[in-house]
């Protein structure tokens, strides 16, 4: 039997989808599942028929002999069995349809075709054993995954000691494969798989993705791998920022923003002429003053040392107890743009809606704001607020520089359509 037999069925952890929505009906992924049941099918009949070892020397790649032109892609759609088929398509569905819906139904189907022939191709050059199997392929889907939404969590069903389910970020878990064919290709206990196949496939689809991303020839997102690590010195400013910012409740005596005198002294926003000859005095707080105080402090605290589960909590708690008040539960600058970027990131909307939305109220022209309105858009859209997310992918294109950003907005408001609906939000109003 050639090589390629369940590329993930060593494996305790088995994806069932991720958090990234899909905008568009997926055309090309179930096609290309349905294409490789077909021809598992046909493998059925061949097998019961005696023929079943004569189609594999025919469309197998690799195993020493002259190979054939069509064999580096041929060999993807056969199949060892029931559960290296059941692998391979379910990851194929998972990881598929987000790319497909990224890169378009013609770009996903030449990068899925591509993989296949590459990751064939590397597994007649680095291994010489003939294997059959879609993994290959997929391998490159989710390489390219990978690279564009590395933040995105999978939806897991963990086989351990008990079953249970969990989410994982991409680039753990992704990761994770790699590493497991790393391992075993270097040790040489990967068994039946074609752990060469598979590696290729992760390079080739690794390499493409993020090369779409570099030259522009796909809008990139936020939180793209090119985006991430082209803005990777910025967000360690933004994060030794927030660390420093508004750390004690001492420290709330001493704000650094018009905004924070509010919270912090009642009076600081008074005319000069009825603050003067007073300056010197402390202004004593109230209940209510000190309670806002604390309560800030608890988040912005866990924030500096990077609890941000504990820092979501203490923000829950924060708009529960003052919501009426967007300058009593608007944090620092720094500070609400990282709480409101990890809220987007674990996919808690409709905080994060908050927490963007707030800092949008106090920070209109931070450099980072037509960025924000962006996401907020597309996170506006999801929960069917299509007319606030109109209006503010119209504000970043009026107010951003960047050709990129432009472009990506564009393209978001051609996905949303035409205005109409009259359930949408009012400007100022949160979705």
């Amino acid at each position: 039997m050639p090589r390629g037999a369940g590329p993930y069925s060593h494996r305790v952890l088995i994806p069932l989808g991720t958090d990234r929505p899909i905008r568009r009906p997926s055309a090309v992924t179930p096609a290309l599942i349905l294409l490789c049941l077909a021809a598992f099918v046909y493998q059925q009949y061949a097998q019961s028929h005696g023929t079943f070892n004569d189609l594999l020397n025919r469309f197998a790649v690799g195993g020493g002999g002259e190979l054939r032109a069509y064999q580096p892609l041929t060999y993807a759609f056969l199949h060892g069995d029931i559960w290296h088929i059941a692998g391979n398509m379910l990851f194929l569905w998972v990881f598929g349809r987000p790319v497909e819906d990224r890169l378009g139904r013609v770009g996903f189907a030449a990068l899925y075709l591509s993989g296949a022939i590459a990751s064939g191709l590397g597994q007649v050059w680095l291994d010489g054993n003939p294997a059959i199997g879609a993994s290959g392929a997929v391998s490159a889907v989710t390489g390219a995954f990978l690279v564009l939404f590395p933040k995105t969590r999978i939806r897991v069903l963990w086989f351990m000691i008990l079953i249970t389910m969990m989410m994982a970020p991409a680039w753990f878990f992704i990761g994770l494969q790699v590493a497991w064919n790393i391992f075993a290709s270097v040790s040489g206990n990967a068994g039946n798989v074609a752990t060469a196949a598979h590696l290729a496939g992760y390079a080739f689809g690794f390499a493409v993705a993020f090369a779409l991303l570099t030259t522009g020839l796909i809008p990139r997102e936020p939180y793209d791998l090119f985006s991430i690590s082209k803005h990777a010195k910025r967000r360690r400013e933004f994060r030794a920022a927030g660390q420093i910012s508004d750390r004690s409740p001492l420290r709330r005596n001493a704000p650094r923003s018009k905004y924070d005198r509010r919270v912090a002294d009642p009076a600081a926003d008074r005319p000069a002429g009825r603050a003067a000859g007073r300056t010197s005095k402390p202004v004593p707080l109230d209940e209510r003053t000190e309670a806002v105080g604390t309560d800030r402090a608890a988040v912005s605290s866990a924030l500096s040392r990077n609890k941000m589960d504990e820092a979501v909590r203490a923000y829950r708690v924060l708009i529960e107890k003052h919501a009426s008040s967007r300058s009593a539960v608007t944090l620092a600058r720094n500070a609400q743009y990282r709480l409101g970027t990890h809220l987007a990131t674990i996919g808690d909307t409709s905080l994060a809606i908050r927490a963007f939305d707030d800092f949008l109220g106090a920070y209109p022209k931070d450099p980072e704001s037509p960025q924000i309105r962006v996401l907020l858009a597309r996170m506006c859209a999801s929960i069917g607020a299509s007319g606030r997310a109109r209006r503010l992918l119209g504000e970043a294109i009026e107010s951003t520089n960047d050709s990129d950003l432009r472009a990506l907005a564009e393209s978001e408001l051609a996905e949303i359509g035409p205005g109409g609906g009259s359930t949408d939000t009012k400007p100022g109003e949160r979705a």
